[in-house]
C-alpha cells in the first residue's frame, strides 16, 4: 500500500487488480469472479478515489473505498489472489511505434495461446475445459454439474468476456491492425476469428437453453462445442504465428 500512496502523492493514476468479492462498492450479485481492474486516482483521508469502467457505474462517477477494505481486496490468500498487483505509466514517448506494438502484441498472444507448458491457459486450457465439462456429472452429480455450467456462462459472457466477447474484440483488433499495416493476409484472419467468436456465443446460448430446460440437457454436446472452439483456435493461432514470424 505504501507504493500506491507514494504514486498518488506524485499525482500518478495507478491501475490495480483486486478481488471483486471484497469490494464493498461492487454490486453484490456480480461478486463472483476474481481479478478486477480499476484505476485509483486520488486519496482523501482514509479513502481512495476510484474510476471503475464496469458498466454498472456511470462514466463520470467515482467510487470510494477505505484503506482497510482496499487492503483486504488486494491481498487475499485465495489461489488466484491478485497479490497486490498494480501498474502505472512511467512516461509517454513523443512518438509511438504502433507498427512494432502490433507485431509484439500478436506474437505474445500466439505464444500464450499455443504454449504447451501452460496446461490451464490458451488452447490447452480450452481443451481442458471441454474434458472437464464432459466429466461434470460424474464428479459433481446432476444438480451441481448444471450449476457449474451456469457459472461457465456467467464467467464467459456475463461477469466477464472470456468467451465470445474477447474474440469479437480480437477480430476488430486484427481488422484495424491489417488496415494500419496494409496487410491483406492479416485481414483474412478476421474471418476465422469471427467464426470462433460465433462458436463461443453458440456455446453460451445453447448452455443457457439447456440449463433453463428449454432444450433437452446434453452435457456432452456442450463439451463438444468447447472442443471445437479449441480446435479452431489452435488452427488459427498456428497460422497467425507463421504470419507474424515473417515480420
Amino acid at each position: 500500500m505504501e507504493v500506491l500512496d507514494h504514486l498518488l502523492i506524485k499525482q500518478i493514476p495507478v491501475g490495480l487488480v483486486a478481488e471483486v468479492s471484497r469490494l464493498p462498492f461492487f454490486p453484490l450479485r456480480e461478486r463472483q469472479f476474481t481479478g478486477h481492474h480499476f484505476v485509483v486516482f486520488g486519496k482523501e483521508g482514509n479513502e481512495y478515489i476510484i474510476a471503475d469502467t464496469d458498466p454498472h457505474f456511470p462514466d463520470d462517477s467515482a467510487q470510494r473505498i477505505t484503506y482497510e477494505d482496499l487492503l483486504n481486496a488486494r491481498f487475499t490468500k485465495d489461489l488466484l489472489s491478485p497479490r497486490g498487483a498494480l501498474f502505472y505509466i512511467k512516461s509517454i514517448p513523443n512518438k509511438l511505434d504502433i507498427h512494432q506494438g502490433i507485431i509484439l502484441g500478436i506474437k505474445n498472444t500466439c505464444r500464450v495461446m499455443l504454449d504447451r507448458s501452460l496446461p490451464y491457459f490458451g488452447v490447452n486450457g480450452i481443451y481442458y475445459l471441454s474434458e472437464r465439462i464432459r466429466k461434470y456429472t460424474k464428479i459433481y452429480g446432476e444438480k451441481t454439474a448444471w450449476e457449474n455450467i451456469k457459472f461457465q456462462i456467467f464467467i464467459s459472457e456475463e461477469g466477464g468476456s472470456g468467451g465470445s466477447g474477447f474474440r469479437y474484440l480480437y477480430t476488430n483488433f486484427l481488422q484495424e491492425a491489417a488496415h494500419f499495416l496494409n496487410d491483406e493476409q492479416l485481414n483474412a484472419f478476421t474471418i476465422p476469428m469471427r467464426k470462433i467468436a460465433d462458436q463461443w456465443q453458440h456455446f453460451a446460448l445453447e448452455a443457457n437453453r439447456q440449463y433453463e430446460g428449454r432444450k433437452e440437457r446434453n452435457i456432452n454436446y456442450l463439451a463438444d462445442i468447447i472442443y471445437t472452439c479449441a480446435q479452431m483456435e489452435e488452427k488459427l493461432f498456428k497460422y497467425l504465428k507463421e504470419w507474424v514470424n515473417t515480420k
